[in-house]
């Protein structure tokens, strides 16, 4: 099953400021994602590698957006 949130508030501009086009509107996109998502999520949402949509979702970490879960094959995100 999915669960998603209610609404939760924007994510603050100056933390998407630096972010290229990909996660930005991954960020915006946060009512509409499911309240843990796995990277391959992040990928098939995108049509990316896992490699690539890890990357991505590091930058998302890094600027405190996104906080991660688990370990290995058994990660998981959510929004902060």
């Amino acid at each position: 099953s999915i669960t998603f949130f209610g609404p939760q508030q924007p994510v603050a501009e100056e933390k998407l400021a630096t972010l290229s086009d990909r996660p930005k509107t991954f960020a915006s996109e946060r009512n509409m994602i499911p309240s843990l998502f796995a990277a391959n999520y992040y990928a098939q949402r995108f049509a990316v590698t896992l490699r690539t949509a890890q990357k991505d979702l590091e930058l998302l970490l890094d600027k405190g957006i996104l906080i991660r879960q688990g370990k290995g094959k058994n990660t998981r995100y959510l929004f902060g």
